[in-house]
């Protein structure tokens, strides 16, 4: 009785997540992992800080594709919780899986990284939109109109005029189809954050910028009008 107590009391000197690293091995990954067992794991590292374990253990799955979706559940569970920086670790891993698919949750994990490496630094934000514009037109049409004007928006204070310019053109189109067909995409997937007619007003409000800035002031008031 006496050595239990010790031992327990030794183990008590350790900070909580000490032994999480021994754990991986041990109790997760010697036979194929149990979400019931994983997922609880990768939470508690993350409310404990602790990205390393959180990382090496995703990491460790990323083989098994059929764990992708629940990766990425948890990723938005910790979106929703305030614990960016363990989703944006999630994220990473699973748009890495599935890089070479065409897939939406590839889409959204990207989408979900740009808005997170958007910060006051303008070196950090052009690589940010190069990164993610390839995925852009693959974000299904409730979150695809919101991400056009988040991108937008950066490539302005960027002064990238011609993207600005091709960007809103392309968004104006997709947003006036939208709205002459009645369709407002009010869908399963959700829907934009603003009435669609705003996002048709907004394309031409950048456009009269862009033609503005470039000198064509007859076809800036086109866009005015």
């Amino acid at each position: 009785m006496k050595a239990t107590t010790t031992i327990r009391e030794e183990i008590e000197h350790y900070e909580e997540g000490h032994f999480y690293e021994m754990y991986i091995e041990e109790c997760i990954f010697q036979s194929t992992p149990d979400w019931r067992r994983l997922g609880p794991y990768l939470y508690r590292c993350a409310e404990l800080d602790r990205l390393d374990c959180l990382d090496a253990a995703v990491r460790m799955t990323l083989d098994n594709t059929t764990y992708l979706p629940m990766l990425y559940e948890l990723a938005e569970t910790f979106v929703q919780e305030a614990k960016y920086k363990a989703a944006m670790l999630l994220y990473e891993c699973v748009a890495e899986s599935e890089k070479y698919q065409h897939s939406e949750r590839l889409a959204l994990c990207h989408y979900r990284l740009f808005n997170h490496r958007i910060e006051n630094n303008q070196e950090s934000n052009g690589r940010a939109v190069v990164l993610f514009e390839p995925y852009l037109e693959r974000l299904n049409e409730a979150d695809q109109l919101d991400a056009y004007v988040r991108v937008i928006n950066v490539s302005f204070s960027l002064d990238r005029w011609d993207s600005v310019r091709s960007l809103a053109e392309r968004m104006g189109k997709k947003a006036r189809i939208q709205y002459d067909n009645g369709n407002y995409l009010d869908t399963d997937s959700g829907r934009p954050k603003k009435p669609i007619i705003f996002y048709v007003l907004y394309s031409y409000l950048v456009l009269e910028n862009y033609y503005t800035q470039s000198g064509n002031y007859e076809r800036a008031l086109q866009y005015v009008s």
